[in-house]
């Protein structure tokens, strides 16, 4: 099971029980981060009212750093680690590049996140930018290379990866009219020790095994569909909240036969996403895959084929956060 952020041995795990509504204004620090929320649940954009909406606790969070109130080393810590500021694998296979996932929480604002290797042969890690993005598509630029970061080989067997972390905040978020951040003294907020245990294997199978059987086919049997989409084949995949689910990361090929004989077999490759934006407006992810032209008329026509979905390891699955586990049942699947 991957850990969100074990940066200390006395960090506290939070239950995941509800808790009674809470004054977030007269909260204290530690009160305050029990009540941040999933990531996907921090702010989203409202249509009707044309501007962002945020979860109570990440204005509240903004708003005391805006005035300057800090909270301890070891709250900094378990806020970071609610809100997924970093993601890796314990169990990572050694002939892949390590590779770890960063991201800032929409708490923290305008600022940015490093983490310094206190060992040779290791990569910095780092998320967010104190130099105010030119548009909309530098920020997803710089987004998308935070969250893929290699940083450096590691060993078999059990080791602990050791970083300096230091965050830097130049201004708060929710500001229309804000200074350029190169105008503003940015500040030093937090500096602590990262320590991050992996255990190197020696194939990506140890890293995310195999799960089949009834029950797991089923389920992914039910959160399948497909569909002739114009010259393509669309395969959609919608976990919503079965449980059986989670953690599972779908890769699917699909086998098209007649009568027993195979006419083509397509691969679909991950259907599963780590990204904590994926639930805003669905959870469905779908791939489509061109058809051959003999095929397309069969397909259109409805004709008596026979639609089989497999699950395989896809090596991109390694770096589907959430997943712990791979698909690798089979099931049927049928023209709506």
């Amino acid at each position: 099971m991957m850990r969100l952020l074990a940066l200390l041995a006395s960090i506290v795990a939070f239950g995941c029980a509800e808790r009674p509504p809470v004054d977030l204004a007269a909260a204290t620090w530690n009160e305050l981060v029990q009540q941040l929320p999933e990531p996907a649940d921090e702010g989203r954009y409202d249509p009707t009212r044309e501007e962002w909406v945020y979860h109570p606790a990440v204005t509240e969070f903004a708003t005391r750093l805006a005035r300057g109130d800090r909270p301890s080393d070891i709250e900094w810590l378990d806020a970071l680690q609610r809100s997924d500021a970093l993601r890796w694998r314990e169990v990572w296979p050694v002939d892949v590049p390590w590779t770890v996932s960063m991201r800032l929480p929409y708490w923290l604002g305008h600022a940015r996140i490093e983490l310094h290797p206190r060992a040779e042969g290791f990569e910095m890690a780092e998320v967010g930018t104190l130099d105010f993005p030119i548009c909309g598509f530098s920020s997803q630029y710089l987004e998308g290379l935070a969250a893929h970061q290699v940083l450096g080989e590691i060993r078999l067997g059990d080791q602990e990866l050791g970083f300096d972390a230091r965050v830097y905040w130049a201004y708060a978020p929710y500001v229309m009219y804000f200074p350029l951040a190169s105008e503003t003294d940015s500040v030093t907020d937090w500096e602590g020790r990262v320590t991050l245990p992996v255990r190197g294997v020696a194939s990506l199978a140890e890293a995310l095994p195999p799960a089949s059987g009834p029950a797991v086919n089923a389920a992914v049997r039910r959160a399948v569909s497909v569909s002739v989409a114009n010259n393509n084949l669309r395969l959609v995949y919608s976990p919503d909240e079965d449980p059986i689910l989670r953690g599972l990361g779908v890769a699917l090929e699909l086998e098209v036969r007649q009568d027993g004989k195979l006419l083509e077999r397509l691969d679909f490759g991950t259907l599963t996403s780590s990204s904590v934006l994926d639930g805003e407006a669905d959870s469905r992810a779908h791939q489509e895959r061109a058809i051959s032209p003999d095929l397309l008329p069969l397909l259109r026509a409805r004709s008596a084929l026979q639609l089989t979905a497999r699950g395989w390891l896809d090596p991109e699955l390694l770096f589907d956060w959430n997943s712990d586990r791979h698909f690798a049942g089979s099931f049927e699947l049928s023209l709506p």
